[in-house]
């Protein structure tokens, strides 16, 4: 199975080494290949010498679906492996023996490590009507060049494939007791190598015959500057994969052009991050950093991947702020209840009945919690719901005002600027 190499000047770089050493070390040992794969049975991490047989790289580039049926077929042996607890021994479907040795890191199953791609005996009559059986829908030509590839096939002993399966498996034990934390991370990069991938598909078909260009990346990045302002952590990490993908094809797959629109994606969210409230200093630290290591990187998804932790840790300084159970309940009413009633007339008062505190205790804690007071939130839900309501082009600018909760239009174009930055009308015409 075909696998990505990842070989980077990343800070996880000697631990990689030494794992992939140690594969080399059992490959050349037993002259056998080794893949790790996932619960699904996708290969994200193997060594430096690994390469697949002539007979299965014939099987997965001509045969339809050979490539998602070796997927399968290692997904159940996966899942083999963890009933058992200990290596698990299988005939794949095109009928080679293998086995799979599971992989348990911190008590959380990562995947298994396949090995095998050989035969118990030489290739004879009998394992010609047992492939045929296995592939049946294959032209007799194409049976008649894979019996040629079986030909070339390793063939081994029972006690050699049981040996060979245990010192497998005290590899991954000591890599296991170790707390070699590699093969979580080479899992994470396939995951999100698999999604950015998906979704190009995705938007690829989606787009079809339609132009794709920045402004549709824009008005996304805008949404998502939105839901941090608002501190609505679910829209954020729901928007940040689809981001992602187009960056992607923005950059036309060029890292350089990648890191860039990260850098700046990062820059403008710590903005809108610092105006929900966040300490600064915290943020600018962590963004000063994430820029240093960002350079490290030579594989998009390895980009995107780090980026997305800053995010991960930059969105639990942004909600996760509330240390007391009850207090966090208070803050999460208070929000609520502005949300679902910033149209009408609010009133500390009325604000703090609704959560049975007086109105002076909720002021200080919203404004301990929250770093900024009630009433300057209650203004950024409605600049934020107006935002919303202009794409409506029907309604008039005023009409989207009187609809937020706000009376004055010159209150509304002055609040407006200064948290968004240009003036209502502006910011309609130009921006959506």
């Amino acid at each position: 199975m075909p696998v990505n190499r990842q070989n980077t000047a990343s800070p996880d770089a000697g631990n990689q080494r030494q794992l992939q050493e140690m594969m080399d070390i059992f490959s050349k040992a037993t002259g056998l290949n080794v893949v790790a794969v996932d619960l699904n049975g996708n290969a994200f991490f193997s060594s430096e010498e690994y390469s697949q047989v002539s007979f299965c790289r014939y099987i997965r580039g001509n045969i339809p679906d050979g490539c998602e049926k070796c997927r399968k077929t290692y997904y159940k042996a996966c899942r083999e492996a963890f009933r058992w607890s200990e290596p698990y021994f299988f005939t794949c479907h095109a009928g080679l023996v293998m086995w799979a040795v599971p992989i348990v890191l911190n008590q959380v199953q990562i995947g298994a490590m396949i090995c095998g791609q050989v035969l118990l005996w030489k290739p004879d009559e009998l394992f010609s009507d047992e492939l045929e059986q296995f592939l049946t829908d294959l032209p007799r030509e194409e049976l008649a060049r894979l019996e040629q590839e079986a030909q070339k096939l390793k063939v081994i002993s029972v006690n050699q494939c049981q040996s060979s399966a245990n010192l497998l498996s005290v590899i991954v034990k000591y890599m296991a007791n170790a707390g070699d934390s590699d093969l979580v991370d080479q899992k994470n990069l396939m995951e999100w190598r698999n999604v950015i991938q998906s979704r190009l598909e995705e938007q690829t078909t989606a787009l079809a015959g339609e132009t794709f260009d920045y402004s549709v990346y824009l008005k996304r990045e805008r949404r998502f500057l939105q839901a941090l302002r608002m501190a609505n952590r679910e829209k954020s990490d729901r928007l940040i994969p689809s981001l992602f993908t187009d960056i992607e094809m923005l950059s036309n797959h060029n890292l350089e052009s990648i890191r860039q629109m990260l850098e700046e994606l990062v820059t403008l969210s710590s903005r809108a991050l610092m105006e929900a409230g966040i300490e600064i200093m915290p943020i600018l630290s962590q963004v000063e950093d994430y820029r240093k290591r960002l350079g490290e990187y030579q594989h998009s998804e390895e980009m995107f991947r780090y980026t997305h932790q800053l995010f991960g840790r930059l969105l639990d300084s942004a909600y996760l702020r509330v240390k007391s159970p009850e207090h966090n309940s208070v803050i999460k009413k208070v929000q609520k209840y502005v949300e679902d009633h910033y149209p009408e007339k609010l009133t500390i008062q009325r604000i703090a009945a609704s959560v049975s505190l007086s109105p002076s205790y909720l002021s200080a804690l919203f404004k301990e919690k929250m770093h900024l007071s009630i009433h300057d939130y209650l203004i950024r839900v409605r600049i934020e719901k107006s935002i919303e309501l202009m794409a409506n082009r029907d309604l008039s600018i005023k009409e989207i005002m009187v609809k937020c909760g706000i009376e004055s239009q010159s209150y509304y174009n002055r609040i407006f600027k200064k948290f968004i930055g240009v003036t209502p009308g502006r910011y309609r015409n130009r921006l959506l």
